[in-house]
């Protein structure tokens, strides 16, 4: 027996919601760009939201994730290991007493934490050729 949640909302009432969450979404997302921001000074400050986006992405974010040897890629999720990443470092600076880099303690915790870990089970629809071809998967 398969349960499904049932929306008795209007479609008016759906759409409101939806424009919602995508405004809560849309005001959490300023935060690490504005800090991004803050950071680059007075290089950064003025270029709009979207291009400081991408410059954390490249600079930052992507950098981090390729630090990550290969036969460690599958312990988690490229995302969660840039969360730890930052929680590792703040419990380095923590303890230092003093800002530490951010590949600083990329490197730490892939060495320290990552290496450590079980690898993750990831599993794509492509695993299941059943709900390729339509059908459901399995409960």
């Amino acid at each position: 027996m398969t349960l499904r949640a049932i929306s008795v909302a209007t479609p008016s009432e759906r759409a409101t919601e939806r424009t919602r969450s995508a405004q809560t979404k849309v005001a959490a997302w300023p935060t690490w760009v504005t800090s991004y921001g803050a950071h680059l000074g007075g290089e950064g400050g003025d270029l709009p939201r979207e291009a400081l986006a991408n410059r954390w992405l490249t600079e930052v974010y992507e950098p981090l994730v390729r630090m990550v040897p290969r036969e460690l890629r599958g312990r988690l999720e490229a995302p969660e290991i840039f969360h730890e990443v930052l929680v590792h470092r703040w419990l380095l600076s923590e303890r230092a007493g003093h800002e530490v880099d951010t590949f600083t303690a990329a490197q730490d915790y892939i060495d320290a934490v990552l290496s450590a870990k079980p690898e993750e089970a990831v599993t794509t629809p492509a695993d299941d050729p059943e709900v390729l071809l339509g059908g459901s998967a399995p409960p």
